[in-house]
Parts: C-alpha cells; sequence; structure tokens
C-alpha cells in the first residue's frame, strides 16, 4: 500500500543541514518509508511498527512511551523537516552524516515531554527499479510532455503565420498604432529560445530551476501564440469589413 501512496507523492525540495535533497517521505499509522535524492544517489528507508519501538528504545532510554506516542511524536516533527515544510523556532533539530559505505543518515533532536527525543533516518542506496520508477521514469514522461507541446506550438505558430500572410496578400492590413510582433516563425529561431545550460542543470538539483525556465518557456510561446490569434482576428475582422463593403457596392449597382 505504502507502495502505491509513494509514487503518487511529489518530490518536494528541502535543506537540511545545509545540503539540498529532494525528499518523498510517507507517514502511515504505525510505519514509514523515506526516498531522498542529490541527483547523484538516491537512499530510501523502510520502517515498521517493530523496528520504530526497538530504535525509539535505542535512542532514548530515558523516556518511557509507548510506540504509537513515539511514532505520533516523529511524524509530528519529522514531517515538516521532510517536507520543505519551515522548522518552529530551535525545538527540531536535524543534521545530514554521509557514511563511506554509502549510506546516509539523518539525525533528528527535538523534545518529548519535556526531555529530549531522538531518531535516526538510517537510509541506504535505493535499487535500480526503484530509482526507475520514481525518478526516472517520471522525468522521462515529463520531457515526452513537453516535448509534445512544443510539437503543437510549432504546428499552432506555422499556421498562424501561413494564415495571417494569406490575409495580408489579400490586401488586408493591421490597423495603424497596433503594436504587433511581426517577426516570421522559423524552427531555429523556435529552438534558440529554449533556455540555455539546460542538459548540464539537470545533473543537479538546479533541475528544479530548469523545469521553472521550461515552464516560463512554454508560457513566453503561449503569449507569442496569443499575439498572432490577435493579429488574425483583427484582419478577419478587416476582411469581413471588406467583404461587407463590396456586397454594398454590389448591391448599389445592382
Amino acid at each position: 500500500v505504502e507502495a502505491d501512496a509513494l509514487l503518487q507523492h511529489p518530490w518536494l525540495p528541502v535543506t537540511i543541514d545545509g545540503v539540498q535533497l529532494l525528499s518523498k517521505p510517507w507517514f502511515g499509522e504505525t510505519a514509514y518509508r523515506i526516498l531522498l535524492t542529490d541527483m547523484q544517489s538516491v537512499w530510501e528507508e523502510k520502517i515498521e511498527a517493530a523496528a520504530v519501538e526497538k530504535r525509539s528504545q535505542e535512542l532514548n532510554r530515558r523516556l518511557r512511551a509507548s510506540a504509537a506516542a513515539f511514532f505520533s511524536h516523529l511524524c509530528e516533527v519529522a514531517q515538516p523537516c521532510l517536507s520543505g515544510g519551515q522548522q518552529t523556532g530551535g525545538e527540531v533539530q536535524m543534521s545530514v552524516n554521509r557514511q563511506q559505505d554509502g549510506d546516509l543518515t539523518l539525525r533528528l533532536k527535538s523534545e518529548l515531554a519535556g526531555l529530549p527525543f531522538y531518531w535516526e533516518f538510517r537510509c541506504s542506496p535505493a535499487p535500480v527499479a526503484l530509482v526507475c520508477a520514481h525518478l526516472v521514469r517520471p522525468l522521462l514522461a515529463m520531457s515526452r510532455l513537453l516535448q509534445s507541446h512544443v510539437e503543437q506550438l510549432e504546428d499552432l505558430l506555422f499556421r498562424k503565420d501561413e494564415e495571417i500572410q494569406d490575409y495580408q496578400e489579400n490586401g488586408a492590413t493591421l490597423s495603424r498604432g497596433t503594436e504587433h510582433d511581426d517577426r516570421s516563425y522559423s524552427k531555429e529561431n523556435f529552438r534558440v529560445m529554449i533556455p540555455p545550460g539546460s542538459s548540464s542543470e539537470l545533473q543537479s538539483l538546479s533541475c528544479l530551476s530548469v523545469f521553472e525556465k521550461l515552464r516560463c518557456f512554454l508560457q513566453q510561446i503561449g503569449r507569442i501564440s496569443k499575439q498572432r490569434r490577435a493579429q488574425l482576428m483583427r484582419l478577419e475582422g478587416i476582411c469581413s469589413i471588406l467583404s461587407r463593403f463590396n456586397s454594398i457596392q454590389l448591391s448599389l449597382f445592382i
């Protein structure tokens, strides 16, 4: 169940102890599972109720509470840290420790019933199948979707240019004083508009900024297509007036 739930969760940017990560946390009633990546490695930890109780007793020998109480407190203080939320003052502290064997440990410190509460997320490198399911395939799907949008916009701009040119060849002109973009569309110029450095930035956490640039880029193309559409509507209006004028002239002669 948690595997399906985790697939539906987005990757969230978090900064822990000055380290930028992407996090995918899932907390159930008595268990949790988290995925972490710095876009160079991917780590995971999956823990059940029995392991929660054992680790709670191991790290908090002075505290006496049920496993459910430990887990409830853990969810309350850890979820904001792993979801990019704000930590409340100095009550919660979390640090990152990279192990030589490739493991990643997140150490958390807070307070429970007036006493220090400690927890460790002991994450190990994730298997290839899990990385593909949660990171590679979604990125490929997003890339294909963006490519599809670009192709649709290319086709739209081509058709708008052809229609505008057809109206202009038939004697229609835009109203005086109207600002418009009269540059003709070409695939080469269109491709140049793609934000530079996107491929190299995908190698790091700044891939989030790349996706933001791509989103802005698509919005920019959308604005251009709206300009083209506005031009076309003006030209259609002019042609409609000319058509009615010709009809009137024809009726007068008749």
